[in-house]
């Protein structure tokens, strides 16, 4: 496969990310601009195709090497653990909804200062790279 003539969609990360990935714009996913935060869930809605995921049922091998910047399906913890980082709680303000989160993916809609207190590195990420057709 070669490439001999393309475009971004846009100028940054994410939404150009999601253009290569899925072959759709990014105006036509959840984020319509900017980047994702970094503890955001996925862009790519599970029922979208992606190239790498094309690619592997023509028999090709997929790698996904460098920044993902596209959300993971993180399992999340039931709050955010200011004392395990050791940061006061009284400094820090949560917003009830954040961008990233909940299908939200508008930046004007609350960014959160930390990002990732609420997740549960202990578990499995959801979706991520392999559920979209990397190996």
């Amino acid at each position: 496969m070669r490439f001999t003539d393309s475009h971004a969609t846009s100028a940054l990360c994410t939404p150009s990310r999601y253009g290569l990935l899925t072959g759709r714009y990014n105006w036509r996913s959840r984020l319509k601009s900017f980047v994702c935060p970094g503890d955001s869930e996925p862009v790519v809605e599970e029922n979208i195709r992606t190239m790498a995921q094309m690619l592997q049922e023509q028999g090709y091998q997929t790698a996904a090497v460098g920044k993902w910047h596209l959300g993971l399906g993180w399992q999340l913890k039931g709050g955010y653990d200011f004392e395990k980082f050791g940061l006061d709680t009284e400094e820090f303000h949560v917003p009830g909804t954040r961008m990233g989160r909940d299908g939200i993916f508008d930046p004007s809609v609350g960014l959160i200062d930390l990002e990732g207190l609420d997740i549960d590195y202990s578990k499995p990420i959801t979706h991520g790279p392999p559920q979209m057709g990397f190996d």
